[in-house]
């Protein structure tokens, strides 16, 4: 008895090719994507426990920093940070404007400096660039983020936030909170479009 051979012909085999084309096209941009945004997430993470840890301790050693100026909040965290080079002179390139003076460079190639003092609302802002000045996006909530400094008022203790405004359920979040957003939910999905809101919906999933 003669068994006939079971094999795809040239034809079935280019179709198989091309089905397995169309989905990698449409599959790999997102993984790309998603991987990519992991990268910041977890940059973002470890570079604001950075800066929460120097800003304790320079809390210790300097006190409440209700009393320090610009100058001072960027020095006393500078002290206490893997520092390599501080840029004091105006020409300096950062990725912004606030931050043309006194940003420090770290060594694993993020920027920081304290960029605003808000007497008025008893608040300063720190601007964060994951990727360092010259490079990256050097946009908010990709590679730039703030993280706030709530300055005590001789009642209350200053405290360091991820967040300038406090989160709102179901809002959209903003740049005053684009950092709490991925410590609390792991993802960056507010830039796809997708509709996420504070506590409703936390993912584009």
């Amino acid at each position: 008895m003669i068994k006939k051979s079971i094999a795809f012909t040239l034809a079935e085999s280019l179709l198989v090719m091309g089905v397995i084309g169309i989905v990698a096209t449409l599959v790999v941009p997102n993984l790309k994507n998603n991987s990519e945004d992991q990268v910041y997430v977890a940059k973002a993470r470890k570079v604001y426990t950075e800066i929460e840890t120097a800003y304790e301790r320079a809390v210790l050693k300097y006190g409440d920093p209700k009393d320090w100026t610009k100058a001072q909040t960027n020095a006393h965290l500078q002290e206490f940070l893997n520092v390599k080079k501080v840029c004091t002179d105006a020409t300096c390139t950062q990725s912004m404007a606030v931050c043309r003076k006194n940003y420090a460079i770290l060594k694993d190639g993020s920027s920081f400096c304290c960029g605003y003092v808000y007497d008025v609302i008893n608040t300063s802002d720190l601007i964060v660039d994951l990727d360092g000045p010259q490079k990256g996006y050097n946009t908010e909530g990709k590679d730039i983020f703030r993280i706030h400094i709530e300055l005590g008022n001789g009642i209350t203790t200053s405290k360091i936030r991820a967040f300038h405004h406090t989160p709102v359920s179901g809002a959209a979040p903003t740049n005053s909170n684009y950092l709490q957003w991925i410590l609390d939910y792991g993802n960056m999905d507010y830039n796809k479009g997708c509709g996420v809101a504070w506590e409703t919906k936390t993912s584009c999933k």
